[in-house]
């Protein structure tokens, strides 16, 4: 059931907060772990149109 539910709003969030660390210098290789580690929470099927046969 968790993977019906939709976790955009969160994901862009988590985008912002990533991108406002970049901007007052946090280390970009720790920022780049962090986003690396949210994308691959990210479903296949949200990333890549999966067709349906």
């Amino acid at each position: 059931m968790s993977e019906l539910i939709d976790n955009s709003k969160f994901r862009k969030e988590k985008l912002k907060e990533l991108i406002l660390k970049l901007h007052s210098g946090e280390n970009p290789v720790k920022v780049r772990q962090e986003l690396i580690q949210t994308l691959k929470q990210i479903p296949y099927g949200e990333v890549v149109e999966v067709e349906h046969t």
